[in-house]
């Protein structure tokens, strides 16, 4: 089973019962065609629920389309990054504060799904949104990472079969 798949619209549920989103993004911002596949995505579902980190970029841009789109927001910000990192978005709650690392978990784990917008094409291994990603495939929960062209690869998790497999392997 391929832990990762091309997005095809319908994937998309707009059926779905209410979700909780948690969402990670590049702290240069999304380009405008992540900002317009991300606000596709938020109108597309019934989100309940946005989970950020709080930072400049993307998570601020997230927060706003949020906020437009009457998404009740939570921020989880961190307090080991320096200051011009940080974001003060008004939240409707605000967690508090974590060192990132244990935040961009927080996030993986409050959301049924995580979105992503990373500024690269490729998975960086020192990288707080890419970690948030690992993060969420560890949580058991998909992940819709929104490329800079706008393009959306769902990686989804592995069953328990397959991380046994993977962990029986490791520790061999």
């Amino acid at each position: 089973m391929e832990p990762h798949s091309t997005f095809q619209p319908n994937q998309l549920h707009a059926t779905q019962p209410e979700v909780t989103i948690g969402f990670t993004g590049t702290s240069h911002g999304m380009t405008s065609a992540q900002l317009a596949t991300v606000r596709d995505l938020l109108c597309r579902w019934h989100v309940q629920e946005l989970h950020h980190g709080n930072c400049v970029g993307a998570d601020a841009q997230a927060a706003v389309i949020a906020k437009e789109l009457k998404i009740r927001t939570i921020a989880h910000p961190a307090n080991d990054v320096a200051e011009c990192f940080r974001r003060y978005t008004e939240a409707d709650e605000i967690r508090p504060a974590r060192p990132a690392l244990k935040r961009n978990r927080d996030i993986a784990a409050a959301g049924q799904l995580t979105i992503a917008t990373p500024k690269e094409n490729v998975e960086l291994r020192r990288s707080g949104t890419w970690s948030t990603v690992r993060y969420t495939a560890q949580a058991g929960r998909p992940c819709y990472i929104v490329f800079p062209d706008g393009s959306i690869q769902v990686r989804k998790p592995k069953s328990l079969a397959e991380r046994r497999e993977l962990m029986d392997k490791l520790f061999a």
